[in-house]
């Protein structure tokens, strides 16, 4: 695939960053990037990712046989392990760590004696070349990324991911580039380390990563105080340019990436913030209106999904409060209250705003709130024909409600079993546990373009699978999550037609069998992947954390963190731990910035913070059950449920918390300067300027709160009673007038 560099506009002074240098590839005489190993448990659960033991004894062998000098044939091993299609991970010394075989296999080539390593060399120099001579020509990422995986110890792997990292930096990318010059920098000297360096202290300080920076800039002014070269088409010293540089302000900031908001995250990596607002809070429209007791997507709330004729109880009594919605059933035994959650998650294309209701997809104007189009029998949940006992339920935000918008569509998931349902057939369902994808077309009145799953597509994955959220779009293709007969795999699609362009395992999905021999099957929760410097990033929320290469579908390293379904297992050997296994939280965007991943899994107490280039775990922190994860821009993130906490994202440390602020519901929006969340019938606005805290109470007494989103000034609020739209107070004057 070729790839066309959006540049970044630089002074002329930082061309010296772009040199391309003939940089050899990594010797046995480098060093190893190796992070110290944390020290922490062996995951209860047992491995879920994608280990293939059988490849592992391939290794062994071929250790062996360079042990005793037979370097012809442990390297033809090497090289078909490195060259085979279907990928998967090996074990590292961290019990929770994976990386990729490919990177395993790149280690054992790595330790050649120097006649081996010439060996190496000599069978596949020729063929690395005339990749990376072709990659060049078309500055083609994935064919770089290639010789880098593939090739890595020929002459050709340290210049394709020199060549790369160039690329990254050009288009805005810097910690990524950074990545890419620090996996070649132990095998170079002299002037060609020194120039690697200042390139790696300079991308840093354009990240806001002062600590890397400064790290890069101690051992360039170590090594190479004196080193010069050409810098500008004028020869001067390395490190004094390179201080010159870093003692100026970092000239990126946060912006907007996202133009709308097309997703739940806004943008792929997840990182994008909205265009500033100030509304006044007297509602302009909300749809659908009408009796919330007849609204389908609060019976779908309530779990009433299992019969389309089932009513709300006469007992009950369903209204809006302060923003949300309380429901209150009377039984024998007293009154039993709910809060449904707001389930609802609006997204907006141009001047259309589309949500995904129970038995729809909704199209409406964004000024006005007419109705533009519906679609036709693409409901969420599917019929059941046999009624089950009444008992009201409130359903968990799965990801389900999701949507997702790009190139004239629009993506939804549908037709999934009720939750209720799923519980209540245990094992039964397995086999019939699916759902649909569907693209609908945004300017065509949401005509369906195409639909897979359940017997449609042209895989048995997602034939057979389950979408667990809307997907993921970027440049023409989806990368969604599928459960498929207890594994979960992550699918790459044409958005054009659905085509599958790739698949990858990740692993088997964790299943307990209770004293009883009951098989437990946890209640699937899903979140959109997460793309960022030509990866994806995935969380299961079922334990696993995993990124594979975008273009390929090559797995690059996992991680297997500590669900609280595992304790929960654990502790409770009873079938009472049926009832316990609903994860307690939502699912969240994967967010990934500044070299590292941030993942807040629905079924994880802590916050957790990866690095993109080796899955290392950096740092954790706990969610203090907040429910929420959102970006405030590069360098901070959001959490918030019933209170709100910002973190900074490079050490987990809190940088502010609202003492005085509850009863946040819903997720908030975040704008370039300020964050806006639902509170109990009011808005509260908190500056990003001084964290001053700002409320702006609801005018109408059944407006809808819940979750936000800002666009053109304007607010969006969703919950299961509908959207409702709050308009800056210049368009409401001219409105009036």
């Amino acid at each position: 695939m070729n790839h066309k560099v959006k540049k970044v506009v630089l002074p002329v002074a930082f061309v010296f960053v772009m040199v391309g240098l003939a940089l050899p590839a990594q010797g046995k005489d480098g060093k190893k990037d190796k992070p110290t190993p944390l020290k922490q448990t062996s995951p209860m659960m047992g491995i879920l990712v994608n280990v293939d033991e059988e490849m592992g004894e391939y290794i062994k062998d071929a250790e062996k046989m360079i042990a005793r000098k037979d370097y012809a044939d442990a390297i033809e091993i090497l090289q078909i392990l490195l060259d085979r299609p279907g990928q998967c991970f090996a074990p590292t010394e961290d019990p929770r760590c994976f990386i990729t075989l490919t990177a395993r296999v790149n280690e054992v080539i790595g330790q050649l004696p120097p006649e081996g390593m010439k060996l190496y060399r000599r069978l596949y120099d020729i063929k690395a070349g005339r990749m990376f001579r072709a990659a060049s020509e078309r500055f083609d990422e994935s064919a770089l990324r290639d010789i880098a995986c593939r090739y890595f110890h020929t002459s050709f792997g340290g210049k394709a991911l020199n060549l790369l990292g160039g690329i990254m930096f050009d288009r805005g990318e810097f910690s990524q580039a950074a990545r890419c010059w620090q996996r070649i920098l132990s095998s170079l000297g002299g002037r060609e380390e020194a120039v690697l360096l200042a390139k790696i202290a300079v991308a840093y300080h354009f990240t806001g990563d002062a600590d890397r920076s400064t790290e890069a800039m101690k051992l360039l002014i170590g090594k190479h105080p004196k080193t010069r070269a050409v810098i500008g088409s004028k020869e001067q010293n390395i490190a004094s340019f390179a201080r010159r540089v870093l003692a100026g302000s970092v000239p990126f900031a946060d912006s907007i990436r996202a133009k709308g908001w097309p997703s739940l995250a806004g943008a792929p990596d997840s990182t994008a913030v909205m265009s500033p607002c100030k509304p006044v809070m007297d509602r302009r429209w909300t749809v659908p209106g009408g009796d919330i007791r007849a609204n389908p997507d609060i019976k779908a709330a309530l779990g009433l999904t299992s019969v389309t004729f089932q009513l709300i109880p006469k007992s009950a009594r369903v209204r809006l409060n302060a923003g949300r919605i309380r429901f209150t059933l009377w039984t024998g035994s007293g009154a039993r209250r709910l809060s449904v959650p707001p389930l609802i998650h609006p997204v907006v294309t141009g001047t259309t705003v589309l949500y995904r209701s129970a038995e729809s997809v909704f199209a409406h104007d964004l000024t006005t709130g007419e109705k533009l189009w519906e679609s036709k029998d693409f409901s969420l949940f599917r019929r059941i024909p046999k009624a089950s006992t009444y008992r009201p339920t409130p359903m968990e935000e799965r990801g389900l409600w999701t949507l997702t918008a790009g190139g004239g569509r629009v993506f939804a998931v549908g037709e999934f079993f009720p939750a209720r349902e799923s519980r209540a057939r245990g094992r039964n369902l397995q086999s019939k546990d699916t759902s649909v994808l569907a693209a609908l077309s945004v300017n065509g009145e949401g005509c369906l373009l195409w639909r897979i799953g359940q017997g449609e597509g042209n895989t048995d994955v997602v034939r057979g699978g389950k979408f667990l959220a809307a997907p993921t779009f970027v440049a023409g293709r989806l990368y969604t999550l599928v459960k498929y007969k207890s594994a979960h795999y992550l699918v790459c699609l044409d958005a054009e037609n659905g085509a599958v362009v790739w698949e990858s395992l990740i692993g088997q999905m964790p299943i307990h069998t209770l004293f009883n021999a009951v098989m437990v099957y946890m209640p699937d929760e899903g979140s959109a992947p997460a793309v960022a410097g030509g990866r994806v990033f995935v969380v299961t929320n079922k334990g696993v954390i995993v990124a594979f290469d975008a273009d390929t579908g090559r797995p690059t390293w996992a991680y297997q963190y500590e669900s609280n379904k595992e304790l929960v297992l654990k502790r409770e050997k009873t079938i009472g731990a049926l009832a316990m296994l609903s994860s307690p939280h939502a699912p969240n965007p994967v967010v990934v910035t500044e070299g590292r991943v941030y993942c807040l899994p629905a079924d994880c107490d802590k916050l957790l913070a990866l690095r993109t280039d080796t899955g290392r775990l950096e740092w954790s922190i706990d969610r203090k059950k907040l429910g929420n994860l959102t970006a405030l821009g590069n360098s901070r993130l959001l959490l918030s449920g019933k209170g709100l906490r910002i973190i900074d994202a490079a050490t987990g440390k809190e940088v502010w918390t609202a003492k005085k602020v509850s009863g946040v519901h819903g997720r908030p929006a975040v704008t370039t300067d300020a964050i806006l969340a639902s509170g109990k019938g009011e808005i509260v606005r908190v500056s990003l300027k001084d964290f001053s805290v700002t409320r702006l109470p609801v005018k109408q007494p059944d407006a809808i709160l819940g979750n936000l989103i800002c666009v053109d000034g304007k607010l969006i609020a969703a919950n299961a009673a509908g959207v409702s739209a709050y308009f800056p107070a210049v368009s409401t004057r001219s409105i009036q007038e």
